[in-house]
């Protein structure tokens, strides 16, 4: 499981139909304290078992390339969730010459994992693509490295100018691709969080007060699946320590500016933060 060594798979031939006691937690899926279980037609099911374990079913008919995605999406997700830390809906990367994660989120569509295709064609490390796992147990909040390659959209890869025929196919009935990236090895301290808003006035504005943890708590993935699990206490308090120790910025432009632009006004803002703290 990316970024999650110590945990364990197991396939098996089936998974029950729903979970006793449970509540909804999303389409296709139902938790209760400690226990999440997907169950998706045609595809097949996940039992997310204490952040340690999932036990799962692969239905013949199943795509594997989605199948993947799903495992290492909304499972992985349900995972962190469990262990008390948080899934950020985020791509990281560390700077050159860096010694902190930044991470870029953003709703879906608006060109995170894209940009951070552009950083990392500058020579920025992957961390980890479309989710981050982060946790606070030791200190400040840690990203925890996952992934040596970024998923992108057929369109994303010409923008970046990568020709998707050279590149590993996510799915064969997805139009989108697994690009490689130079990973970063080892936990790093997360530094800062941009988030992508289209709409706004192009360049990078710091987010105070209240909208602080309000940025974090709109790029957790899969955060209906916190009530149901009773992991409302926990992310709470994550989070409030993650506001208070990470740097937060809107991107503005995000549609209306090239991904060289946006990538710019990032690496720009790093460079100044560098220079009144490592970053």
């Amino acid at each position: 499981m990316p970024g999650l060594p110590d945990i364990v798979l197991r396939e098996v031939a089936t998974l029950p139909s729903s979970l006793p006691g449970g509540e909804p937690a999303g389409q296709y899926s139902e938790a209760r304290p400690g226990e999440l279980l997907i169950v998706i037609p045609a595809l097949g099911s996940f039992l997310i078992r204490g952040g340690r374990s999932v036990d799962f079913s692969i239905d013949p008919a199943a795509d594997r390339g989605i199948f993947t995605q799903v495992m290492n999406g909304s499972a992985r997700a349900a995972l962190i969730h469990q262990r008390g830390e948080y899934p950020l809906h985020a791509a990281s990367l560390v700077p050159p010459g860096g010694v902190g994660a930044i991470a870029i989120c953003g709703a879906s569509g608006n060109g995170k994992s894209t940009l951070a295709a552009a950083l990392s064609q500058r020579g920025w490390a992957l961390v980890a693509d479309d989710t981050t796992r982060i946790s606070t147990a030791t200190g400040p909040p840690l990203a925890w490295p996952s992934s040596g390659q970024i998923k992108l959209w057929g369109d994303a890869c010409t923008l970046i100018g990568v020709a998707p025929a050279t590149l590993r196919r996510v799915s064969a009935v997805m139009d989108k691709y697994y690009l490689p990236a130079p990973a970063h090895a080892g936990p790093v301290r997360l530094s800062a969080i941009f988030e992508l808003q289209p709409g706004t006035a192009p360049g990078c504005r710091p987010v105070e007060g209240a909208d602080r943890m309000g940025l974090l708590l709109r790029h957790a993935c899969r955060p209906q699946f916190v009530k149901p699990m009773g992991g409302q206490r926990a992310q709470f308090d994550l989070v409030r320590r993650m506001a208070a120790d990470c740097r937060l910025f809107g991107l503005g432009g995000a549609k209306a500016l090239s991904v060289e632009e946006l990538a710019d006004s990032v690496a720009a803002t790093v460079a100044i933060l560098a220079r009144e703290r490592p970053v």
